[in-house]
């Protein structure tokens, strides 16, 4: 839990966010690097909250579903290529 790393010294930030935005991905390694400390990992948690079956699923749907899971985990790559993860 968030508590927990806080109480083994870690800091955690909680940002709410479009992650299938570029620009959010940018303004989330801004923030963290403007601490003067490297980024050393990133929590790619990314969800949507839907329901279809195979026989009900539509583009639509899964393109909802996979923009923040893909784009985002491509974006916070690209975010953070220059950071020692």
């Amino acid at each position: 839990t968030i508590e927990l790393i806080r109480v083994m010294g870690g800091d955690v930030v909680v940002h709410c966010g479009d992650i299938a935005d570029p620009n959010t991905a940018r303004q989330l390694v801004a923030t963290a690097t403007a601490t003067g400390l490297p980024v050393r990992g990133v929590l790619h948690a990314a969800a949507t909250v839907g329901d279809a079956t195979l026989a009900t699923i539509t583009d639509e749907d899964i393109e909802q579903d996979w923009a923040p899971k893909v784009s985002g985990a491509w974006n916070l790559h690209t975010a953070t290529s220059d950071q020692p993860l």
